[in-house]
């Protein structure tokens, strides 16, 4: 079917034929431009529908307001602008001395008690991602909403301004992701959400902490429900609406999380963005609601653009001790700052404004809001001292000129593995429960604190990269390597798989057991990570070297040896290798891991990704 135009549109709307119906919802599916058409059809046909009847109308919404009206205490400056669901004005609040925007709500007089408690519960949710709601009431009869002024634009209209990386794309809707999950954490479910129905400022206030330069926010909560919904009527905007809605079913979160990942996938078109996020956002779209992940707290852990895996075995114990289950945990990465630049900017995605007010959420639902209260004073007395120590390293070589390039390097790598270990302590806070609470308190007592890394003895331990490449030959009985941080678990937890890894050694060799479980992400697998860099997934240069050499024996299954660079982004190069029950040695060139760097590595993984149980033993693993 080609692009359809707006008579055609029009046409299938008053035709309705089951046949017709299916071809034209297939098309939309996958028609972008269709998609906004029709969205816009369906609001101007709303309008066109209301103002046929008196009724459902009356005529002081239909009159725009006039500047200096008021409404309540409210002052009117202007028009915002108007939609389906009421007009939007720019407003003067005398009483707080602020601008506010105001929303007057087209709704007929049955609706407004219930329009008027939706509003009410708006009104308190408080997150740093959702238009904050400051009052609500009645004005002639209509129900206003008085609102937080955005100074901004919609999402639509950021996407279109200039071409953008996926990676920002991604990072804009995981925001918006996270207003949509505090407002289904207080019971509601938008109903509408599209990239019109967010705002995007440029520059968010000093205290809200962003990553990157965006603030989103989402915003027109005028179709919202509290908890579950059946629809008396489709209400929304049909490009996004879930099957469920489109059917007059009942409409829950999992409804708004489609709609959220057709905006996505629909901003996603044409980039190349990694094939595990494509993965999640087509789960999260997907025509059964049964099949989309469980919440869009699932869905934005899958959606973290550049996840790590934090090493598991270090941390076992560390979980087990307080009650959490060890899994394989993610923490964004860190892009690289100028020297010297504020240190406050490595703490996004570790302990920032929205990591703040998630965990806060989570506390309060547990009945643990004193707890946090005290966990938050710890992680800014720590972040605080972590950024003074940051940023003195950087000083003291580049400004003071009192201190070598190598010991800068070294204070840097100590500082990096002090916050890869304090993200690894907030992820385990996401998994807080009633029955952990208790222990939580004891999880930063052990945390090394940022001050130990002026300390010569400590950065002693901090070997360089050595000449021959060797990484670890495991003739000591321990997973310790020659450089880099050593070896962990790598499994598809990370993307809500199931599958299992153990790490031990036996006989002088490094022996990895599991089981890959059906696959529940885009793909299945287990294993063990070597890192290179200082830090998990922080690259290493190892450009000296061409090949990567290794000795292996197992179960007679394919296994795959994978490479991870900071070139390539997420998505690694593997080469396969069949393991049998005799030792074998294997070389394989980097040049044929491909789009790999060898000047960027991040980690070198060994895998199984065929269902059920797997057993591999490797040795001697060197970069040659």
């Amino acid at each position: 079917m080609v692009c359809l135009g707006t008579d055609t549109l029009l046409a299938i709307a008053a035709d309705r034929s089951p046949d017709r119906l299916a071809r034209f919802e297939s098309h939309v599916d996958d028609c972008a431009d269709c998609r906004q058409l029709l969205g816009e059809l369906a609001e101007l046909s709303w309008m066109r529908v209301a103002r046929t009847h008196d009724d459902a109308i009356t005529e002081p919404t239909r009159a725009v307001l006039a500047t200096g009206r008021m409404i309540d205490r409210y002052i009117i400056v202007d028009v915002i602008g108007a939609g389906g669901m009421g007009v939007v004005y720019s407003a003067y609040d005398p009483r707080l001395d602020r601008k506010i925007a105001v929303k007057v709500l087209r709704a007929d007089r049955s609706g407004d008690h219930r329009l008027l408690a939706e509003a009410t519960t708006l009104a308190r949710l408080r997150h740093p991602n959702v238009v904050t709601v400051y009052d609500a009431g009645t004005f002639e009869d209509q129900v206003f909403i008085a609102m937080e002024l955005v100074e901004g634009t919609t999402l639509r209209e950021w996407l279109a301004a200039r071409p953008r990386d996926w990676r920002d794309i991604v990072r804009v809707f995981v925001q918006a992701g996270r207003g949509l999950l505090a407002a289904h954490a207080a019971g509601i479910v938008h109903r509408d959400f599209k990239p019109d129905n967010v705002l995007v400022s440029e520059r968010g206030p000093a205290s809200a902490m962003m990553i990157g330069d965006e603030r989103a926010q989402v915003a027109d909560f005028g179709l919202a429900r509290s908890g579950e919904s059946g629809a008396a009527e489709i209400a929304g905007t049909p490009a996004y609406m879930s099957p469920e809605q489109r059917a007059g079913g009942v409409i829950t979160a999992k409804s708004d999380q489609y709609s959220f990942c057709v905006a996505l996938r629909e901003a996603l078109r044409h980039r190349r963005a990694p094939a595990r996020i494509m993965a999640a956002v087509q789960r999260g779209a997907h025509e059964s609601a049964a099949r989309r992940f469980a919440s869009m707290d699932e869905l934005l852990r899958a959606l973290r653009p550049s996840s790590r895996i934090v090493p598991t075995i270090a941390i076992a114990s560390l979980a087990a001790s307080i009650g959490f289950a060890a899994v394989a945990i993610t923490r964004p990465a860190h892009g690289q700052a100028p020297p010297c630049g504020d240190p406050h900017d490595k703490l996004a995605g570790v302990w920032d404004n929205s990591t703040r007010e998630l965990l806060r959420v989570r506390f309060a639902a547990s009945g643990g809001a004193a707890t946090f209260a005290a966990i938050e004073k710890r992680l800014d007395e720590y972040t605080t001292s972590w950024s003074a120590e940051r940023g003195d390293a950087c000083q003291a070589t580049r400004v003071r000129g009192e201190q070598s390039q190598a010991l800068l390097d070294q204070r840097v790598g100590c500082l990096d593995q002090r916050l890869g270990e304090l993200a690894t302590r907030i992820h385990i806070l996401h998994e807080v429960s009633p029955a952990t609470l208790p222990n939580v308190p004891h999880l930063f007592d052990s945390l090394p604190e940022p001050t130990a890394c002026r300390s010569r003895s400590v950065l002693a331990h901090a070997a360089p990269t050595p000449p021959a490449g060797e990484v670890s030959t495991f003739d000591d009985g321990t997973m310790t390597s020659r450089f880099g941080i050593g070896w962990s678990v790598s499994t598809d937890r990370i993307m809500g798989g199931a599958s299992m890894a153990q790490l031990a050694i036996a006989d002088r060799a490094l022996r990895i057991t599991g089981t890959i479980a059906q696959a529940r992400g885009p793909i299945a697998w287990a294993g063990a990570m070597f890192y290179p860099g200082k830090g998990d997934m922080a690259p290493a240069d190892l450009s000296a070297f061409h090949h990567i050499a290794f000795s292996a024996r197992g179960d007679g299954g394919t296994y795959e040896v994978l490479l991870f660079s900071q070139s390539k982004g997420d998505l690694p190069a593997f080469q396969l290798f069949g393991a049998g029950p005799t030792w074998k040695q294997y070389r394989f060139a980097i040049a044929d891991f491909d789009g790999v760097n060898s000047g960027d590595i991040k980690g070198l993984l060994f895998a199984s990704n065929r269902p059920g149980t797997f057993a591999l033993e490797i040795d001697n693993v060197r970069f040659e």
